[in-house]
Order: structure tokens, then sequence, then C-alpha cells
């Protein structure tokens, strides 16, 4: 036949008009692709065979058309002579194979794991004798799904370790529920729940150890019945093919030319110690009887058992903590850096303390409590308002140390107004001091040549160097020492007074001006250097009323620090078992904490009781986070961001549903006015709304300049500023006016960051913005208000931040507190603000 002939034959096929009809019909595009990789292919020895053409003719005679199309491109085709399609032609087919696509990895993943889901199902097919007759199976769709699943799970196992993985398991799964629909179209049943219970249960298994891995099978495959010895078949099945398909090469698993072997042959080798005699005992005394009991100590660990009854958890190993990344990726990022051994000392640490004080108080509990505090004796604190006196900073450091270097010699014998000591010290007249011996005690020199002084001397320079720094005020001395004054004296006296407040404000309001060309700043010692964070620090937040810092992260661990910004001592930690924390606040008093999580519940930690209460979710809400939330100023309220653009209005003293809000976009952050009775949602589609919390309704809405993707707000304390942050980086400054127009102009666009906004704070007196992201490094920036310049001297080269996960003000902005990636919390003491 000519090659014209075949060309004019083979333009009236259908293929003119749907290619791949002719493709599959005829064979010709597997033919050709097996042709030309047939140098290439390679086959494990195991499983090598020589293909002759009497074989294939043997082999096609016996395959039905459908099936031979079924397994088009893996089996050899019906044989058709090379002569019949001259080079160009083949040339021609390859190209329009790759042109549809037939080279795509999608479309190969198809073909391929076709042929290995049908190795897996015809497994239980083929091995019948074994589950049917010996392990005593019902011959069911449930049989042949239990081990078909367990098959395809050992397949996804080896496939998760590459690069393409995911398509393949994907495909494993499209047909394994294809196959069932075919074999069960009117009982399609609970399939994906089996199919998802089963994975996670081999799973655990496959991390842990043989207990773990039997009793997954006994459950899955031999349905809670049957003996120990054919769940130690299975044991040891699993793990011979697991070990077998990882010594396989990636090419040899995607040619689909694998086999599983039977069981009966990965386990003649078993010796197992059961007692049959035993088994059959205690099988005919319970009728609950547990055949994993009968097994010997190779797959069952007693002391675990021992231990877990106790109430101390077996340690993780680091499989099972990788595993657990995978599992929770969200939460277990990368950047966070945890080390998997420290972590797994320090929980394992504090449960089996806590078992053994469990043990003693009460043996019949063997559950951990919800949370633990730290056992330390914490550093005595105080809650109370920071005053508002003015002290030189320098001056104030100094007298700390000072007073730190004799806590034992404070107490005296009588001050000056005769009021004797609680307790006397009579070495105190033996001890010798040198004021020349650190620079700290020169000023409390009366001469240049004024040296050693003796203890008592001592004491009293230094209580004279406090007065002279803190004044007694009038309404602390005795009434009888006051000196009585006449009318027209009184008088005299508060005109005085009323002219040296008004200096000082004037004075005040001319030396809190900050400059906005540089930032007076320094670094101090680390907030947490007494006990870092194991991961990153989620959040930072300072106390409200006194100097103390919060940090929180995924270590779900929530310190407490006393800032002095020398040796800021831990206060008080306390460890949640079942929360990573990713965000932590105080309420506006400064006695309660919130920590909540990726979870539908939160907690809360009442600092002056020490106790811990447990919300148990919210009423009525729908959402399995509550990670993201925010506490009304005025403290009657907290407001968490939900999904489908929900805001849900909770009472804080209830911790009970009130209300919801909707919004049109997904909700991404909240603000509140400074009196709470406003609430500012941002949202995706550049939307800012403005809600009414006593009305429950919006009352404005505003569309943000050329933002999209809205991240972030902050309102400063006074109103007179609105910072919105998007997704590309950019902060649009607003001011009040923006409430009364639906298409406001910015004050100021800020573009220094190119990444995501993460976090944004106003500080006290609303002179320094305070922007962040942590998608690179050293993504802080402080901008001046209000001219809006962003100050260029710091951060800088000098002080590296790393990644800026959140940042904080004190409440008198005299402290800025950094949290990063690394679990610390960097401080830094800014001068304007002598006043933490």
């Amino acid at each position: 036949m000519s090659t014209s002939f075949r060309l004019r034959k083979l333009s009236k096929c259908s293929c003119i008009t749907s290619p791949f009809t002719l493709l599959n019909r005829r064979k010709v595009l597997p033919f050709i692709l097996q042709t030309q990789n047939s140098s290439t292919s390679q086959v494990n020895n195991e499983e090598k065979s020589t293909i002759t053409t009497a074989d294939i003719k043997n082999k096609t005679k016996k395959k039905s058309k459908l099936e031979g199309y079924w397994l088009d491109g893996f089996q050899t085709p019906n044989p058709i002579s090379k002569r019949k399609f001259p080079p160009f032609v083949q040339n021609m087919l390859v190209r329009l194979a790759k042109a549809l696509g037939y080279y795509d990895l999608p479309v190969q993943a198809i073909r391929i794991t076709r042929e290995l889901y049908q190795m897996c199902s015809k497994h239980y097919e083929e091995n019948k004798e074994f589950y049917i007759d010996t392990c005593g199976l019902p011959d069911s769709f449930q049989t042949w799904f239990a081990v078909t699943l367990l098959h395809i799970w050992m397949l996804m196992v080896r496939f998760r370790v590459e690069n393409e993985g995911k398509i393949f398991m994907q495909q494993l799964v499209n047909h394994l529920f294809e196959d069932a629909e075919w074999r069960m179209r009117e009982d399609y049943g609970d399939l994906l729940s089996l199919f998802h219970g089963g994975v996670m249960a081999y799973d655990e298994g496959m991390c842990k150890d043989d207990p773990v891995l039997a009793a997954a099978l006994w459950r899955n495959i031999l349905i809670t019945e049957g003996s120990a010895h054919n769940m130690a078949c299975l044991v040891k099945h699993v793990r011979h093919e697991l070990r077998r398909l990882d010594n396989l090469s990636y090419e040899s698993i995607i040619e689909g030319k694998i086999r599983f072997r039977k069981p009966e042959i990965s386990f003649n080798s078993i010796q197992l110690k059961i007692d049959d005699n035993k088994v059959n005992n205690e099988s005919k005394k319970s009728t609950s009887y547990n055949p994993l009991d009968a097994l010997s100590d190779k797959f069952i660990n007693l002391n675990d058992l021992q231990q877990k009854k106790k109430g101390i958890l077996p340690q993780k190993g680091i499989l099972e903590l990788e595993l657990e990344a995978l599992v929770f990726e969200d939460l277990y990022k990368p950047e966070c850096e945890i080390s998997l051994n420290a972590k797994q000392l320090d929980n394992t640490s504090k449960q089996e303390k806590f078992a053994s004080e469990n043990e003693e108080s009460e043996a019949e509990k063997s559950d951990m409590p919800s949370h633990v505090f730290d056992t330390t004796p914490p550093v005595p604190y105080s809650i109370d308002i920071i005053p508002e006196t003015r002290v030189n900073n320098d001056e104030r450091i100094d007298l700390e140390e000072i007073n730190h270097d004799i806590t034992s010699q404070e107490a005296g014998t009588k001050n000056k107004k005769g009021i004797e000591g609680v307790w006397q010290d009579s070495d105190d007249e033996n001890v010798t001091v040198s004021l020349k011996s650190k620079n700290m005690l020169k000023k409390l020199r009366r001469t240049e040549d004024d040296d050693l002084i003796s203890g008592d001397q001592y004491e009293k320079r230094l209580r004279n160097q406090f007065e002279k720094l803190h004044p007694t005020p009038n309404w602390a001395v005795v009434p009888s020492k006051r000196k009585r004054q006449t009318d027209k004296e009184r008088m005299e006296d508060s005109d005085e007074n009323l002219s040296e407040v008004e200096e000082v404000e004037e004075s005040g309001k001319n030396k809190w001006k900050l400059k906005a060309k540089k930032l007076e700043i320094y670094r101090v010692k680390d907030a947490n250097q007494a006990a870092y964070s194991q991961c990153v620090i989620q959040s930072l937040k300072f106390h409200p009323n006194s100097q103390v810092l919060m940090t929180a992260g995924i270590d779900k661990t929530i310190r407490l620090f006393q800032i002095d910004g020398v040796k800021n001592p831990k206060i008080q930690s306390v460890f949640f078992n079942d929360l990573p924390i990713l965000k932590a606040e105080f309420n506006p008093s400064g006695s309660e904490i919130i920590a909540t999580g990726r979870r539908k519940y939160f907690y809360i930690y009442n600092i002056e009781a020490g106790n811990v209460d447990r919300s148990h979710g919210i009423f009525g809400s729908e959402d399995k986070s509550l990670e993201n939330f925010s506490i009304s100023p005025c403290g009657k309220y907290i407001v968490f961001v939900g999904n489908n653009g929900y805001l849900t209005l909770v009472s804080y003293q209830t911790k009970q549903w009130v209300g919801k809000f909707k919004m049109n976009g997904s909700a991404n952050a909240v603000a509140w006015s400074s009196d709470g009775k406003y609430l500012f949602s941002v949202s995706d589609d550049a939307t800012v709304y403005q809600w009414d919390v006593g009305e429950r309704k919006s009352v404005h809405c505003f569309m943000d300049e050329g933002g999209y993707n809205l991240k972030k707000i902050a309102i400063s304390s006074n109103n007179n500023y609105f910072a919105i942050g998007s997704h590309s980086g950019i902060v649009n400054v607003y001011d009040g006016s923006c409430l009364s127009s639906t298409n406001p102009k910015p004050k100021k666009s800020i573009m220094n960051l190119t990444t995501s906004i993460h976090d944004m704070k106003f500080n006290h007196d609303t002179q320094i913005l305070g922007i962040s992201s942590h998608s690179k490094r050293e993504q802080l920036k402080m901008v001046h208000l209000p001219s809006f310049n962003v100050f260029p001297n710091w951060p800088n080269l000098s002080n590296p931040l790393g990644i800026v996960k959140c940042f904080d003000f004190s409440p008198n902005s005299g402290y800025l507190a950094i949290g990063n990636e690394k679990g610390k919390a960097l401080l830094y003491k800014l001068r304007s603000y002598p006043n933490a």
C-alpha cells in the first residue's frame, strides 16, 4: 500500500473531528510512545519479563475491548506493524499528542495511577484465601474497601516525599471512589469518612510504634475480631511493604509495574510468644477480649501503658512531631524555627511534674489539667497606676542599682522624724563604703576628697538623695507638722501654684514635642531575657497600668515580666496544654488576660486571683477559630472576626453572644474608638465600615483610596487619625473628616514598606505611628505625627530586628518592645519619654 493511499485513508477517519477517538481506538499513540521509550524503561528484577508477539496475541485475546481501552498506555497494545507508519507520521502524531496535552503531568498521573490502583484492587481478589479463610473476614464490599484502602495508603506514603506526589495521591483517591461507585451504586454511604479515618489511623501507627498500627488494623481490617496472630501478620506485612516501597526508585513506581506481595510470604519467619491456652482461657472469661493484650513485648511496650495510666504521656518521636507539623501546617510554619527536642523536653517535664503531684493527691485521676502554672517564686509587682513624676532617667537607673546593692542595709535605727525601724542591724556600724569605687556613688560625696564612710552614713545619704528626687508631697505630711497659714497666705499660694501649673503645662508641651528628623532611642536588655520563648512570639502587650510585659506564642505559654530595663525579671508563666496561642491581650483594667488560638474556645487568666477559666466557645457562632479578636476600651465587649464577613459581638462579663455585624466582603481586622461606642472594620474590597455598637448597625462606610485587600486598621487615642494598611504595604492615614465622606483623601500615604501590613499602633500621645510586616526581615518603621515623616535614623543596620512579628509601646511610651521570630522580646528606651 503506497504512502499517499495510507494518508488518504487516514484523512477519511474520524480523527479529523475527534483526534483522541482514533488514537485510542487504533492504539496508535500508545504504540509509538512505547516504541520510543522502550530503550530507557527499567523494570525491577523480581517483576522483569520478556514479551513476545505470540504472548501479546494470546493476551489480547483474553482481554475485552473495554479492559484494553481502560489500560491504554501501560499494557502492550495490539500489534501494529511499524512499516504502516513512516517516521514523519509518527512525528506528526507525537506533536499532536503534545498539543492535546497527552504529555502533561496531570494526564500522565491519571494513566499511571489507574494501573497502580488496579494493582491495589486486584490484591484482595488474588489473596482472598488469606483474608477470608485465614483471617475469617466476610467476603463483602467493606472487606474489599478496607484491604484496598490499606494498600493505597502505602502508595500514598511513598508519594508524599516527591514534589509531584500530591497529584498522584489525588488521582489514586479518584480511582478508588470511581471504582467504589461502580461496585455499589446505591449504598455509597460514608466511604469518604471511612477513607479519611483509615488514613489518619494508619499515619498515626506509622509514626508511633507497632501497638498503635496493630490497633488501627484491628479496627479497620479485622473489625475487632480475629486472633492476635493474624493481626501480627498484618503488622509485619505493612512494615515490610512500606520498607520495600521506600527502597524503590520514583521512576520504577510511576511505571506502574510493582506488585504487593502476598501477606503470608512476609511473616513466615515471625516467631510470636503467645500462649494459645492463655488466650483461649482469657477469651472465655471475658466477653470483651482484646487480642492486643496477647501480643508479646516486641509489639507492645507495657511500660508505656503503665505510664499512661499514671498520667505520664510517652515522649513524642521526631517522626510524630514532623507529622504534627504537616497536619497543622498553618500553625507550624518554617519561620517559627521551633526546636523539637527542646519543646519535647519542656512538655515532658511539665507533664511529669503534674503527674507526680497528681499521684500523691488523687491517684484515681489521670487526665492532664488544661493549664499549668510556673512553680518558681514570683517576683513581687504592683499593678497600680504609674505616677507621672518626671525624673532624669540616668539618675533613676543609678538609684535603682544602688538600692539593689544594699537591700540588706536599708533598715536604719531612726530617721529624721524619729520613727524607729522595725529591724536594726548592728553590723551596719562596722560596714565601710567607698564612694570612689563606683561612678554611681560619686554623687553621694559632699566634698571632692570624701571617700570612706560608715554604713549608717551611707544609709542617710541614700535617703537624702531619694528625697531630693522624690520630695514628700504636702498631703503625706503629718498634720501636726504642717505650718499654719493665714487666709491671705493660702490665696497667694494657690495663685502661685496655678501659675506654676500653667508654666509646667506650657513647658511640657514644648518639651514633649518630638523632632521629625531624629528618634532618640537606644536598646536595653531584652524584655524576656529571664525566659526566652521556645518559638516565635505571636503576641506582645504592655500592662495598661504598670511596667509589666506579656509575651505569648504557639509554645502554649504566657509569660509576664517586670520591666526595668536592667534585669527584667520574670513574674509568672502559665502553660496551656491544648491552646497554641496566636493572640493575647490585657483587659482595660489589666486584671485579666484573654488568650485565643485556632480553636473554638479561649482562656481567661485572672492575674490577681491566679486562676484560669475556659470559655467553651460562643453559643450561636459557627466559627472554628477565635484567633482574631479585640476588646473594647470600655471593657464591656469583645468582638471576634469570623468568616464570610461576620463580626461576633460578645459580652466581656458573661462571655456570651450579644450581637453580630455582617460585611459585604471578608473581614480582616477591627479597631475601636477611644470611648468604645463605635467599631471600625476593614475588608478585602477596600471598604472601611463604622458600626454603632449600641444600635448594632452600620452608620458609615468609605473606600480606601488606591487600596485593596485591607489587612489592618489603627485609631489614635484622640480619634484624630485613622491608619489603614493594605496587602501591598501602603498605609493611608486619614483625619476625622473621613467619617463624613464616602471617598475621602488621605492626609498621607506611607509607602516605605513593600509587603503586607501585619501590625500598626499609635503611641499614647499620638506623636508616633508604628507599622510593621513579618513577610521580610527588618520591616518596621516609625512615623512622626503630624508631619507624617518616617524617622530616617532608626531602625538601621546596626540594630538588627529580625522578622518583626509584633510590637507595642508602654503606657507612657517610655519603652518599645518588639517580638521577633527567634523568640526574643527586644526592648528599646525612648529618651523623649522619661516615664515608662
